[in-house]
């Protein structure tokens, strides 16, 4: 846990910042530079350490839209819901640029600097897709959105029934998949899975369905979809299970890539954007010693990064790491300010002797970092890992203050 660190100096420096020939590139600099030597994958997921910095939003923001610019990539993949973010980008327009931001992604991309890329799907200037399945927007459980309240007038125009019994379960959906994160205890209840896709496929099956909208409809079988695969218990066919939390990510992780894949296959160039534990190549191979992060990070699971790195796809994974940051906040932290870290032993240590922040090192390129050292997951995590084996590239910031 990061309570207590250990103040060294370092041996040595590892190297020159700007030093393109070792695979160093400044973010603020040298993006061209880093898009030339990437941008002949199909896919390129940038990972974060935190779903909550806009600086580290900022960044990813200004990498995407060179590599649109000069690499021809032309859909952004979220890790949120496709559901939801379809529904509000089809539904809705720019003069609702609030409602979309607030309620159709994760809680994490509702920053005011994230609106560019929403502005640019409108303009057709890039696709922005949601690739995961969970139904829940983690900041909106319950009832609060437009888009619940929008299916259920559409339903109540023909059968007030269906929109009542369509809105109760829309939200108990909603809470049963938000209580499958971090659950070490528990397996999916598929009875209640059943529950649920017999009512939706009732749904469709009734004459109120052949009045709906479009996007109604369209939603209605996005639901029936995900309770038929990822949340069946067939989806796991073949694979060794141990853990609830295992099987939880297992299903996410399977889920994004086959989205991804579909995406290629459609001939799309992808980035993807994810948290660094999505992103993993070898999960397998990363060390938790607490119980604590061994609960809420699973080591055993079939993540996006192993499938992808499995796969046939041509895929570049950039992993993301800060060191310290001003009243940082996220789902174990509140406001909290983390010291910089100078123990050796840390990758975050290792990373700050290049001196210089925002900060780009293409592992392909680079000769060191091939040690295994201590990380932090969102600032308070503690886990060891051997940056080569699960990333192709890093990126590096100082200090985070947003």
């Amino acid at each position: 846990m990061r309570y207590l660190l250990i103040f060294i100096f370092p041996i040595f420096l590892l190297g020159c910042a700007s030093n393109e020939e070792n695979g160093v590139y400044n973010l603020d600099s040298d993006l061209s530079n880093i898009v030339d030597t990437i941008e002949d994958y199909e896919v390129i997921v940038l990972a974060e350490p935190t779903h909550a910095s806009s600086d580290i939003d900022e960044i990813f923001i200004k990498l995407i839209t060179q590599l649109t610019k000069d690499g021809d990539y032309n859909v952004v993949g979220l890790e949120t819901s496709s559901a939801e973010l379809e529904y509000y980008l089809n539904f809705y327009d720019e003069s609702n640029l609030d409602i979309v931001r607030n309620e159709s992604v994760m809680e994490k991309y509702t920053q005011p600097n994230f609106s560019s890329l929403f502005k640019k799907h409108w303009n057709n200037e890039l696709s922005v897709e949601g690739i995961d399945w969970v139904p829940t927007v983690y900041n909106q459980t319950t009832d609060n959105t437009h888009l619940l309240e929008n299916i259920y007038q559409d339903i109540k125009k023909s059968n007030i029934e269906n929109a009542e019994d369509f809105k109760n379960k829309e939200i108990k959906l909603r809470e049963f998949t938000s209580r499958m994160i971090f659950n070490d205890e528990e397996y999916i209840d598929y009875d209640e899975v059943d529950s649920y896709l017999n009512f939706y496929k009732n749904l469709k099956n009734s004459s109120s369905y052949e009045d709906l909208d479009p996007h109604s409809k369209k939603f209605i079988n996005h639901r029936i979809d995900v309770l038929q695969n990822p949340l069946s218990k067939e989806y796991l066919t073949g694979l060794k299970i141990t853990n609830p939390n295992q099987d939880y990510f297992s299903r996410r992780g399977i889920g994004m890539y086959e989205k991804i894949n579909n995406l290629v296959k459609e001939g799309n160039k992808v980035i993807v954007w994810v948290h660094n534990w999505h992103a993993l190549k070898n999960p397998g191979k990363i060390n938790i010693p607490s119980e604590e992060g061994q609960i809420s990070r699973p080591t055993d699971h079939y993540s996006l990064g192993y499938l992808l790195n499995q796969s046939n796809l041509k895929t570049f994974v950039i992993g993301t790491y800060f060191n310290s940051a001003e009243n940082f906040s996220s789902i174990y932290l509140n406001n909290e300010d983390l010291e910089k870290i100078t123990d050796e032993k840390f990758l975050e240590a290792q990373l700050s002797y290049y001196q210089e922040s925002p900060l780009f090192i293409n592992l392909e390129q680079h000769k060191l970092l091939n040690n295994r050292y201590n990380a932090y997951d969102e600032g308070f995590i503690e886990y060891e890992l051997n940056p080569r084996e699960q990333f192709d590239g890093l990126i590096y910031i100082e200090e985070i203050t947003n």
